[in-house]
């Protein structure tokens, strides 16, 4: 499939009424698309369409890579570049075409081209080693899971698209001389057999552990085997009935319960290092490893031989510091390819250099998109005028915040001209290209409104965040049970209740009583803690023991007689009525979107909820706890504008003179181009500068003040 992103028109809602709805192969938002369900359409779109109708294009894939087999293409702006390597690697039908870079911050900004353009399955990424494998030592599984998926995805034409850095494709991985069965697949009702799958884990780098937690780690309870793995979207349980597999389920790594049910998986290794058959094994690079009609498209500026040399020269400096540590390590040939080797190797592909000046370039130049600089009059004019001249336009925001943001901001969608398009995806930077037909200009979000760029990692696995509950217990934690107090976690079980074998967690109490709890009862259980580092319980408590229950009422008592104070305390704050603010004005959502920074997921619900208290005539009794460089200024700052776009003045107290004059130029800086008078009070004010700020506050010519306790001080 080609083509990732989701888009709307602003001016087919009559004629899509859903998401879903096609129209001239694009895919377009309505009304009736939730900000919950966002998943990003697959599907062709203007960016990928425009280049196949460039006369340029056409003209270069009639003679690449048959009549030229090396070429540079100059002028590529922005995320081009990419968007040139999918329109190349669709023409080229089966062959595969790898987006070489310098770096691994390269490598990600070609990743989220991708992902916006083509879509995460339709391409692979092979990362470079970030440490040296050693003999007898764990390598690092993340690193070489990847490498052993992308291989196993280019290899068998699932993905034909790769990105990879200039020493990645130098450095060797041991992998078996067949890589045809690299995959394993189980399949249920399979005799695969359950000590065969064991032995096949550990053979394929999987680690044994009580819990499964991370990535190439598996576990072994009674006739279960939990395994996270590459290859996989989720961990999986595969569950024997002697050597038949009876059922595979994904499971949630943070509550260990299995949900989907599915028919076969699919299992890749995570190394060979522990494989017992090494006489099957070489250490290979992926320059030896690639199909030999790849196409490579080169984003490094030194020359290959220089960089494969540097390379080459790092590896051996890392492997040589390591010797002199007394670690048995592998021979420098196994571990990367000799710069002259590496070169003659790379030299059969078909190469296209990218950026540098040459002689042979197709003549497609892309041009830079113009400069907005937070001008909305401006860009709605470019807007107008390129539609007036049957040119298209795709502004991309990085969210659907930012997107409905925009809309807003250009005054609603009837005002946006019909060649434009707004589009949810994240792209390294613009570019117009005047050449396609129509001509098609390409803006991001961040480039109008001069932010920097934020690119994370595209690559993430569903239960590799940080893991709570029950995969952070560990033999011998201390847990709480909501009915019978303090114990002791020992362990996982399964144990037949009726007929029916289910998972439990077994905890033990005072007099080695052990109680089991369901997996499906750990609501009732919680990590005990009193916030003391290696703190622990007096004692544990006994089942059925009064001493729990007694100080269970005990809590409970004083929970309600707190309870009842508050309760008095709101219904009073619920009898007084407020000021409702204003809804968000055009300069609100302008100021709000000129944020250099991105806003987090929990930014945008504090935000939203902060406003939506201000609007209420009930008075807004709130808490905003966040740590250091979280962004609670910010948040500060946009309902600060909001209540002086309303008349009202604005008191920011400070405990420090020092924190009062970073908050006063930091909300100068933000409110700098908006009518906003902004005060300062701290000790180091003078006496008389003090009282002409007090007189501006009582005149009003103030809007809002920022200063320590002095503020609240006679």
């Amino acid at each position: 499939m080609v083509g990732a992103y989701v888009s709307y028109n602003p001016h087919c809602r009559n004629s899509c009424s859903s998401i879903g709805i096609k129209t001239k192969s694009r895919f377009f938002w309505s009304e009736s698309y939730s900000r919950k369900s966002l998943n990003m359409y697959r599907g062709s779109n203007l960016i990928l369409d425009a280049l196949p109708t460039c006369t340029e294009f056409k003209d270069f894939c009639s003679q690449f890579p048959a009549q030229i087999k090396q070429t540079t293409v100059d002028h590529m702006q922005g995320s081009f570049a990419t968007s040139f390597g999918i329109a190349l690697n669709k023409h080229l039908s089966n062959q595969v075409l790898v987006f070489v870079v310098s770096s691994p911050s390269k490598a990600l900004e070609i990743e989220a081209d991708l992902e916006t353009l083509v879509g995460r399955e339709s391409f692979a990424v092979y990362p470079q080693r970030e440490q040296l494998p050693q003999v007898g030592r764990d390598s690092d599984h993340q690193i070489t899971g990847l490498q052993i998926e992308s291989l196993e995805a280019i290899l068998t034409g699932k993905a034909r698209l790769l990105v990879t850095t200039i020493r990645a494709l130098q450095e060797r991985t041991l992998v078996p001389n067949s890589v045809d069965n690299l995959q394993v697949i189980l399949r249920v009702g399979s005799e695969f057999g359950f000590s065969k799958l064991v032995q096949c884990l550990q053979e394929r780098g999987f680690k044994k552990s009580s819990l499964v937690e991370e990535i190439g780690q598996y576990s072994v309870r009674g006739g279960v085997i939990d395994v996270f793995s590459f290859g996989a979207r989720e961990p999986f349980r595969v569950e024997f009935d002697y050597n038949k597999i009876s059922s595979i389920r994904f499971f949630n790594v943070l509550s260990q319960r299995s949900d989907n049910v599915i028919p076969q998986v699919h299992l890749l290794p995570v190394d060979f290092q522990t494989d017992p058959n090494k006489d099957s094994f070489l250490h290979r690079s992926l320059i030896e490893l690639l199909p030999g009609d790849t196409v490579l498209m080169n984003f490094v500026e030194t020359p290959w031989g220089k960089a494969f040399q540097n390379s080459w020269e790092t590896i051996s400096m890392m492997n040589e510091r390591s010797s002199n540590e007394n670690v048995d390590n592998y021979s420098i040939e196994q571990l990367i390819l000799r710069p002259e080797i590496a070169e003659e190797k790379i030299g059969v592909f078909p190469r296209i250099d990218v950026g540098s000046q040459g002689n042979n370039s197709p003549g497609l130049m892309s041009e830079k998109p113009p400069e907005i600089n937070r001008d909305i009059k401006l860009l709605l004019s470019f807007l107008k005028s390129a539609n007036k001249s049957q040119q298209k336009c795709v502004i991309c925001c990085d969210n659907m915040n930012q997107l409905e943001r925009l809309e807003e901001i250009l005054s609603g969608r009837e005002n946006i001209p019909k060649g434009t398009q707004l589009m949810v995806g994240s792209l390294t930077g613009g570019f117009s290209l005047q050449n396609a037909n129509p001509p098609l200009h390409v803006l991001t979000h961040r480039e109008i409104f001069n932010r920097p760029k934020n690119t994370s990692k595209t690559r993430r696995f569903r239960g590799s965040a940080p893991l709570e509950s029950l995969s952070q217990l560990k033999p011998g934690d201390y847990v709480v049970h909501r009915d019978h107090g303090v114990g002791i976690f020992r362990k996982m079980n399964r144990v037949k209740i009726h007929g029916q074998t289910i998972e439990s967690v077994a905890i033990e109490y005072d007099g080695d009583e052990i109680l089991q709890v369901p997996i499906h009862r750990l609501d009732r259980i919680e990590k005990w803690g009193s916030g003391l580092e290696d703190d622990k319980p007096t004692n544990l408590h006994r089942i059925g023991g009064k001493r729990w229950s007694n100080l269970k009422k005990k809590t409970t008592d004083h929970i309600e007689k707190i309870t009842v104070d508050l309760l008095r305390i709101y219904a009073e704050r619920k009898n007084i009525t407020g000021h409702a603010f204003s809804p968000d004005t055009a300069w609100q959502k302008e100021m709000e979107s000129s944020f250099l920074h991105e806003d987090t997921v929990d930014q945008r619900l504090v935000t939203e909820e902060v406003k939506r208290d201000m609007e209420s005539p009930i008075p807004m009794d709130r808490l905003l706890c966040a740590d250091v460089g979280y962004g609670k200024t910010e948040v500060a700052i946009r309902a600060a504008f909001k209540a002086v776009q309303d008349g009202k003045q604005v008191a920011v107290l400070v405990p420090t003179t020092i924190l009062a004059e970073q908050h006063y130029e930091t909300f100068v800086g933000r409110l700098t181009t908006y009518p906003v008078s902004i005060g300062l009070m701290s000790r180091f004010t003078s006496q008389k500068d003090q009282k002409n700020i007090l007189e501006a506050l009582v005149t009003s010519k103030i809007d809002l003040i920022i200063g320590t306790p002095r503020l609240l001080s006679k």
